[in-house]
C-alpha cells in the first residue's frame, strides 16, 4: 500500500489553518517514506509498518497540526510513539525503560510508580490519547517531563491515600464507601447497590482471566509492578500497559452497564466511575464477591 495514498491534507483538512493544510498538501510519498525509514533506524528493536506509522501519523497531526516540514520533525522519537499508540510491546518496553523512566527522574521516588501509572493511563488509553498530542517538535523525553510534572502536582493536589485492601465479605460497606462519593445514588439505595455490584461482577467476568489475575495481584495484594513482572517474565513498562488496560476495560465495561441499569445523567455516571477507579480495591473486591454477599441493606 503505498505511504502517499493515505494523504494528510485530507487527514488535516479539520485545522482550518492555511499553514498546516499547505505544508500538508505539499507532503510527498518520498518525504513519508524517509520519515519512517529515519524512525526505523532509530528503534531497530521494533517493527512498525509504514501503513501503521503514516496512520498513527495523521491521526497525531489532525490534533496538532503540521507546522514545520517532515524532514525537521524528530522520526525516531515520532515512530516510537506511533508505535506505542499500536501496542507495540516492543515499542512500550523501549518508552518505559527509556524516555518515560528519564521523565520520571523529574519526580520524587516515592511517588514514581503512582505517577508512572497514572502517566501511561493518560497517554496511551481512552478515545484520545493524551500521546496524539505529541507532535514531533522537540524531544519526546521533554515532552513526557511536562505531562510528568503535571500529573505529579495533581497527585499532590489531590493527596495521596494508604491502601486498604476489602475483603470480599465486606461487600456492604465496600458499595456504601463507593455510593458516599455519588450523592445521587443515596437515594433507592438498596436498589443501587445491587445494581452496581452485578455491573462489577458482570465487567470482571468479561476479563481475559489473566486480565483479572493482574489486578488483584497489583490492586489486592499489593504487589508492585516489578514483582509481577518477575512473576510473569515481563517488563515493568509491559505490567504497567497492561494494568492500565485492564483496569480501563473494567471501568468502561462496568459504566456502560451501569448506563443500561441506572437512570443517571452522563456527569453522575463518570462521577461514580471515577470513585471506582479511585478504590479499584473495593470494586475489585465487590467484582470478586459472591452472589450472597449481594447488599441488602434498606434504602
Amino acid at each position: 500500500m503505498p505511504l502517499a495514498s493515505l494523504q494528510l491534507s485530507n487527514l488535516l483538512a479539520s485545522t482550518a489553518d492555511p499553514k498546516a493544510l499547505a505544508l500538508a498538501q505539499g507532503v510527498t510519498e518520498t518525504a513519508l517514506a524517509q520519515l519512517h525509514a529515519r524512525g526505523a533506524f532509530a528503534h531497530p528493536g521494533f517493527v512498525l509498518e509504514p501503513r501503521l506509522f503514516v496512520a498513527q501519523l495523521g491521526r497525531m497531526l489532525r490534533r496538532t497540526g503540521l507546522a514545520y516540514p517532515l524532514e525537521s520533525l524528530n522520526a525516531g522519537d515520532l515512530y516510537l510513539s506511533a508505535a506505542c499508540l499500536t501496542a507495540n510491546l516492543q515499542a512500550l518496553e523501549a518508552f518505559g525503560k527509556g524516555p518515560l523512566k528519564r521523565a520520571l527522574f523529574s519526580v520524587r521516588p516515592e511517588s514514581r510508580d503512582e505517577v508512572r501509572q497514572l502517566v501511561l493511563e493518560k497517554l496511551l488509553l481512552g478515545p484520545r490519547p493524551r500521546l496524539l498530542e505529541y507532535s514531533g517538535q522537540g524531544a519526546l523525553q521533554v515532552w513526557l517531563t511536562l505531562v510528568v510534572r503535571r500529573t505529579s502536582m495533581n497527585v499532590g493536589r489531590s493527596g495521596t491515600h494508604e491502601v486498604h485492601v476489602a475483603e470480599p465479605q465486606d461487600v456492604r460497606g465496600a458499595v456504601a464507601e463507593l455510593l458516599v462519593q455519588s450523592p445521587e445514588l443515596q437515594l433507592g439505595r438498596k436498589m443501587a447497590q445491587a445494581k452496581v455490584v452485578a455491573a462489577l461482577k458482570a465487567s470482571l467476568g468479561s476479563l481475559d482471566p489473566k486480565e483479572r489475575d493482574l489486578l488483584a495481584l497489583h490492586h489486592l495484594k499489593g504487589l508492585p509492578h516489578d514483582e509481577i513482572g518477575v512473576k510473569l517474565g515481563a517488563p515493568r513498562s509491559t505490567v504497567a500497559y497492561w494494568l492500565t488496560r485492564a483496569r480501563q476495560k473494567l471501568l468502561e465495561g462496568t459504566r456502560r452497564r451501569l448506563a443500561e441499569a441506572l437512570k443517571l445523567s452522563d456527569g453522575e455516571l463518570d462521577s461514580l466511575v471515577r470513585a471506582m477507579g479511585s478504590r479499584m480495591d473495593l470494586s475489585l473486591a465487590l467484582g470478586r464477591s459472591s452472589g450472597s454477599r449481594t447488599p441488602s441493606g434498606s434504602g
